[in-house]
């Protein structure tokens, strides 16, 4: 198993991933409608902010036997709007892949990154109804900081401190 970016070598592998979700793909940074390429080049210029209006981000896929099981963004820093919905990380793991605690690892991968840069507490949303996101997110410690609604939806907004 390893965590990586993608390369233009993983073509085949990424499209299989993208094929195996019957729901919006998450995180959505993962999804795109470009040519491989561009959208590989899309992942590295997301790292930096060149325009002000996208924090730096970075997307991992985690690899299992050559297949990718789910997927990480990382977001360095936070917009008004992500800290009601989407915060620091945003993870998904293919419903193909769900169960084998892959979402923990990968959320555990984003706190890491989010420690090496410095960043002493992530911020994470969820779908109040999504108890496997809410379940893998505590176990993390993290703490409840906000319930709301958007478009009809119940929101929640944890806190996790990644302090070592």
């Amino acid at each position: 198993m390893k965590s990586r970016e993608l390369a233009l070598t993983d073509e085949v592998v990424y499209k299989n991933y993208k094929n195996s979700w019957k729901e919006k793909m998450v995180p959505t940074s993962s999804f795109t409608n470009q040519t491989f390429p561009d959208f590989v080049q899309k992942l590295k210029d997301d790292k930096v902010n060149k325009d002000g209006k996208f924090v730096p981000a970075e997307t991992l896929f985690l690899f299992v036997n050559d297949v990718i099981v789910g997927s990480v963004q990382i977001r360095y820093d936070l917009t008004e709007n992500l800290m009601i919905e989407g915060g620091h990380i945003g993870y998904g793991v293919s419903p193909d892949f769900r169960g084998l605690g892959y979402g923990n690892q990968l959320l555990e991968l984003g706190l890491e990154k989010l420690r090496q840069k410095g960043i002493h507490q992530a911020v994470l949303t969820c779908n109040s109804s999504n108890e496997n996101s809410k379940k893998i997110i505590l176990k993390k410690h993290g703490i409840l900081d906000a319930r709301y609604s958007i478009e009809d939806k119940i929101k929640e907004r944890y806190l996790i401190n990644i302090t070592s």
